[in-house]
C-alpha cells in the first residue's frame, strides 16, 4: 500500500540521513519510480520531498543547538 510505502521512505530518511540528500533513494526505499515517489509523497504530506527534507534538517539542526 502506498501509505506503507511513503511511511517506510520517510523512516529511512530519519535513520539515514546525512548531508546530501537524493529524492531517488527515497523513490527506490518505497518501491516507486523517482517520478510517482515525488507526486505521491507531495499529495499525502502536502510538500516535496526535498523540502521535507530541509525542514527536518533545521529541525535537528534547532534541536542540537537547544533552542
Amino acid at each position: 500500500n502506498l501509505i506503507q510505502r511513503i511511511y517506510r521512505s520517510i523512516l529511512w530518511l530519519e535513520e539515514n540521513h546525512g548531508d546530501k540528500f537524493y529524492v531517488d533513494e527515497m523513490a527506490n526505499v518505497a518501491c516507486l519510480s523517482p517520478y510517482h515517489f515525488s507526486r505521491v509523497f507531495h499529495s499525502m504530506t502536502g510538500m516535496s520531498p526535498a523540502l521535507y527534507y530541509r525542514r527536518r534538517s533545521l529541525l535537528r539542526l534547532h534541536r542540537r543547538t537547544g533552542q
